[in-house]
């Protein structure tokens, strides 16, 4: 069952499959199907990969393995992953305009995260309300991450500072 929808740059069509742990790619102009099956360490008919975002570049970042992770979307490998000290995983999986950031946060906590690609630096923060949830989420022009928390509210996590040299 499809979860995820993304159109890429190029109106590729890209599809998860949660239950299958399956990424699959459709491409309009061709007409034809390719599908990557993600090793996410969990059996098949349990969740496994959903929602997934894509950059620029065409890689795809998704939370798998107590981590976020970097997959080729033209291979289907995981290239990098990202470990997590205090997440299992993430509802929602964004990455910002510039395709510096990624972040995500937790249902059930009130956990974000936010992953500088370019450094690999992780930061996992404390919205301050422990059951605050965070859902769907969006970064604005400021390439600062907003989510929906419990309540019917959205919550900021701005963007840090640049570290000093």
């Amino acid at each position: 069952m499809t979860h995820r929808v993304w159109v890429d740059k190029q109106d590729v069509v890209w599809f998860s499959e949660n239950w299958a742990h399956n990424l699959t790619r459709f491409d309009p102009k061709t007409e034809r199907f390719q599908q990557f099956h993600l090793d996410t360490g969990d059996p098949i008919n349990s969740p496994g990969f959903s929602n997934f975002h894509m950059d620029a570049g065409g890689y795809v970042y998704e939370t798998i393995n107590r981590g976020v992770v970097r997959i080729d979307s033209r291979s289907g490998k995981i290239v990098q992953h990202y470990p997590f000290t205090r997440l299992v995983s993430t509802y929602d999986n964004i990455v910002g305009m510039d395709g510096r950031y990624w972040s995500g946060g937790q249902t059930g906590t009130g956990l974000l995260e936010l992953l500088d690609i370019k450094t690999g630096r992780l930061w996992e923060l404390d919205t301050r309300t422990p059951v605050s949830s965070p859902g769907r989420g969006g970064f604005d022009f400021d390439g600062n991450a907003w989510f929906g928390v419990a309540g019917g509210h959205t919550h900021p996590l701005a963007r840090p500072e640049q570290e000093k040299k």
